[in-house]
């Protein structure tokens, strides 16, 4: 009996739920008015529902599953679970236990929710025979995407490859920069290298000049054998100059004797260039005189014949007009036969 009272007592819980369906319209504001109607007991623990109507906010998507309103019928089997929920309450006392109460309300309340978990099952499959239609539209979107994305990607590609080749002219340009400025600086460094040895050298003749000053002063024998030594080293470099500026001169007369030498036979490479030209000339002319006296000669040969025709021409017709019988007499038949020769086949 006391199940029965603590399930009587439990039964205007599931009363209450309902008063949500109002709900699903924009505001929850019914949550709080049905907030006031528990007045009795539980009313400090009904005051933390409202703050879990929120929480089971998206129950209301299956609250068209109320209808199983009845259920709150079979709910006494499951009732045994809650009763500690009767229990629990007369601790509103202290802080914690408004969260102990919702915690079995919630409780209670899916115990119909699979029902309208159920219900829906059928409008989701009712809805797939046309999800093949999205189903092509969204693998198009996501083919379109894609294509997209390998665009992006080959653009990014692109950009790399330039930006590397740029980097690698870059690198070229900063190796021969630095290549050249190495050779400047061994440059530098070799005529540094130069000069500090020369001033060394310098330095140490000043050094040693001053040594053997110092030591000339002393006036002792080693004094004397530098001092000769020292003339006889001055004879020597005199010597020295003196060959140099012999050397110089002859090197000086040989550079003329070549030059000389080059002279003459540019000279001799011109005459030798005129001497051809008037070679050729000569020939030119020979050529054209030959030529000359061989037509010359042609034309009087030509005039020969002619004359030579004309008189055996003469001749034949004399020996004709005479009537002689020249063929008895054998040298008249031989001038007669001569005559009859052509001058132009002989």
């Amino acid at each position: 009996m006391a199940a029965r009272a603590g399930s009587s007592a439990s039964a205007p819980a599931p009363t209450s739920v309902p008063a949500p369906a109002p709900a699903p319209a924009p505001a929850p504001a019914p949550a709080p008015t049905s907030a006031p109607t528990p007045t009795t007991a539980p009313a400090p623990t009904m005051a933390p529902a409202p703050t879990s109507v929120p929480a089971s906010a998206p129950a209301p998507t299956s609250v068209p599953a109320p209808a199983p309103a009845p259920a709150p019928a079979p709910a006494p089997a499951p009732a045994p679970a809650p009763a500690p929920a009767p229990t629990s309450a007369p601790a509103p006392t202290t802080a914690p236990a408004p969260t102990t109460a919702p915690a079995p309300a919630p409780t209670t309340a899916p115990a119909p929710a699979p029902a309208p978990t159920s219900a829906p099952a059928p409008a989701s499959s009712q809805g797939g025979s046309g999800g093949s239609g999205d189903s092509v539209g969204v693998d198009i979107c996501s083919l379109l995407r894609l294509r997209n994305q390998m665009k992006e990607q080959l653009m990014e590609y692109k950009s790399a490859i330039l930006t590397c080749q740029e980097n690698f002219l870059d690198q070229e340009i900063e190796e021969s920069v630095i290549q050249s400025a190495t050779e400047h600086l061994e440059n530098d460094i070799e005529e540094v290298k130069v000069s500090f040895h020369n001033k060394m050298l310098a330095l140490q003749r000043t050094q040693i000049s001053d040594a053997l000053r110092n030591k000339l002063k002393q006036g002792d024998e080693d004094s004397r054998l530098i001092l000769e030594t020292m003339k006889h080293l001055v004879l020597l470099s005199q010597t020295i100059i003196d060959y140099q500026k012999k050397i110089h001169e002859k090197e000086q007369q040989l550079i003329n004797i070549r030059r000389e030498r080059l002279s003459l036979k540019v000279y001799g490479g011109q005459k030798l260039q005129q001497i051809q030209t008037m070679m050729k000339r000569q020939k030119e002319k020979q050529a054209s005189m030959d030529v000359r006296k061989i037509e010359k000669m042609l034309a009087n040969l030509e005039k020969e014949r002619e004359m030579t025709t004309i008189i055996q021409n003469v001749f034949q017709n004399i020996i004709v007009g005479s009537k002689v019988n020249w063929a008895e007499d054998p040298s008249l038949k031989a001038i007669v036969l001569q005559l009859g020769k052509n001058v132009y086949l002989q």
